[in-house]
């Protein structure tokens, strides 16, 4: 205690304790006010280690409130593989569990399952951001998640359930509990509570059926339903957490995280609610997710997170000079870290990396400005590849070929400097990742124009180009979308209805075009061998044909 001696008022308090009283980093106040002349003014939960942990190694889905959307973000942001709803964000236990069980079915979605109301097509089990006024639209929205939650379900060793509200609401004419009412009119529904009884019971089911083999993590939303009122909304919880109770102490591989006990006894306090007083707060967020990673992550996970979190950080680094030589070195440390995580999927923070080549200095200065003042800077070949490994990896995934062999070319491309050297503004840049421009053909005979960002890991590759798949099937014309006006890919098609020997692309002749083109055919069998003529087309500036023959030898790993 110090005094200035201008009085009383005007004294100055510092307390200091060590580092392990103070409970966590991001919360100063605390770190300076836990205990005053003895007394203790919070309550911090103690939390042990759960008997469930996740690693990079695995694979997660997690479903529930939002709530579980924070966690999966802040899972994802840490480039965990993890799924988060689909199907949309659920509330209740039973809803949740219907989710689950239409996935391990692979149950599709048909027109008849739909209403419709003011112009929009909805599904009783799915958030309304599904619905569409388009019938068609809405149809394949909503089919795309159920594929995709079929697929994460299926892959996921680990699984985060999040109970948002033990209050439902069923259609009275059929019974059903819906996962959300979709503003129709309140005449339509029975509002009631959950029973611990019926939560449990259904998820002895699930244990025995979708999640049979699979760790679970449940968790209770400290999120407050304000619109049942305080007593229901106590009432809600209680119901809830008593029901994961049992349910854990009948299950060994399920365990329970208490993130609605941390917000509403250890932090109790409106401060950390943000300004709806319902939802945490981004310092109560943070806090949880200190807690939730310390009790959940395994001992390398949590040696590797703050890398991996640096490597976010950077990633939102915007130079001013991105010419510079430090920019260049910046971008190379960068990918040295990435380099030294293999079993991590950094990819994602390679994109719109790039650095501009000094072309006074660069080695190739005289051939990139001889061809680049052509009509025509472009040249192409065809040559027969062969797709067997490639076309015998796609069965054995059960996956489509079409994907698994532009996964292939796309790591090719990357792995080849020349092949990232494109055209901006009059200068010449490299980026750290491209990615594709496939064409994408429809069942009436017309096509558009998709956007596959490149993933190292193939199944995160085929899960987003399924996705853009299917939007881009659903709608008319040519779809330009997220590629149109970028330069950091290559231009794709498949034309699997015939063997070329030869094959010209359409380009503009203007001068400044650098993006790569390159095509299949049909695959076609000699002996047990199955080739596919691959066109490509480059800029004569960038690649020459050493370069386009270790394109080749890399698709057919002759590297």
């Amino acid at each position: 205690m110090s005094k200035t001696g201008k009085g009383e008022s005007d004294r100055k308090f510092i307390f200091c304790f060590p580092p392990e009283k103070t409970p966590c980093r991001e919360f100063p106040f605390y770190a300076v006010s836990v205990y005053l002349y003895g007394m203790k003014f919070r309550t911090e939960i103690r939390i042990a280690p759960l008997s469930v942990r996740i690693g990079y190694e695995n694979r997660l889905l997690a479903l529930g409130s939002c709530f579980a959307e924070h966690i999966s973000g802040r899972l994802s942001g840490a480039r965990f593989r993890i799924t988060s709803n689909p199907s949309g964000i659920l509330f209740n236990p039973l809803s949740l569990a219907a989710t689950l069980e239409s996935y391990a079915a692979q149950q599709e979605v048909v027109p008849e399952e739909l209403g419709c109301r003011n112009g929009l097509w909805f599904h009783y089990g799915f958030h309304g951001a599904f619905s569409d006024g388009s019938q068609k639209m809405a149809l394949s929205k909503m089919n795309l998640a159920r594929r995709a939650g079929a697929s994460a379900l299926r892959e996921a060793d680990r699984v985060i359930l999040t109970f948002g509200t033990a209050w439902v609401y069923e259609l009275r004419s059929t019974g059903e509990i819906v996962a959300n009412c979709h503003r129709q009119p309140a005449a339509l529904f029975r509002r009631r509570r959950l029973t611990v009884e019926e939560i449990v019971a259904r998820y002895d089911d699930l244990q025995a059926g979708p999640l049979a083999g699979k760790q679970v993590i449940l968790t209770v939303s400290p999120v407050r339903h304000l619109g049942d009122g305080l007593p229901d909304n106590f009432l809600s919880k209680a119901t809830l957490r008593l029901a994961i109770d049992e349910i854990c102490r009948r299950h060994a591989d399920t365990t329970y995280f208490p993130a609605y006990e941390i917000l509403t006894d250890d932090l109790r306090d409106y401060r950390f609610y943000a300004d709806d007083l319902v939802h945490p707060s981004q310092q109560a967020q943070r806090y949880i997710w200190e807690l939730f990673t310390a009790a959940t992550l395994t001992e390398e996970a949590r040696r590797k997170l703050p890398q991996v979190e640096a490597l976010t950080t950077a990633a939102g680094h915007r130079p001013l000079h991105p010419e510079s030589d430090e920019y260049r070195r910046f971008c190379r440390k960068q990918l040295e870290i990435i380099e030294s995580l293999p079993e991590i999927d950094l990819s994602f923070y390679k994109n719109d990396m790039k650095y501009k080549i000094d072309t006074t200095t660069w080695k190739r200065r005289e051939h990139y400005e001889f061809f680049n003042g052509m009509d025509d800077p472009f040249w192409g070949t065809v040559v027969p590849v062969d797709f067997t490994e490639c076309y015998l990896e796609a069965k054995k995934r059960r996956t489509s070929f079409f994907l698994c062999s532009l996964h292939r070319i796309l790591t090719a491309v990357n792995r080849i400097e020349a092949f990232r050297y494109r055209i901006e503004n009059g200068e010449v840049v490299c980026y750290d990742r491209i990615h594709a421009s496939p064409t994408i053909g429809r069942e009436d005979g017309s096509f558009g124009y998709g956007f596959f960002e490149y993933f190292s890991d193939l199944h995160e590759f085929i899960r987003a180009a399924e996705r853009e798949t299917e939007r881009v099937k659903a709608a008319d014309g040519l779809c330009l979308g997220a590629g149109a006006g970028r330069t950091d890919l290559i231009y794709f098609s498949a034309v699997p209805w015939f063997a070329f020997t030869e094959m010209k692309h359409a380009r503009s002749a203007n001068r400044g075009d650098s993006i790569p083109r390159i095509s299949t055919g049909k695959l076609t069998r000699s002996g047990d061998r199955l080739t596919m003529p691959v066109s490509l087309d480059v800029h004569h500036g960038f690649i020459d044909g050493r370069q386009a023959g270790e394109f080749f030898a890399l698709l057919e790993n002759r590297e």
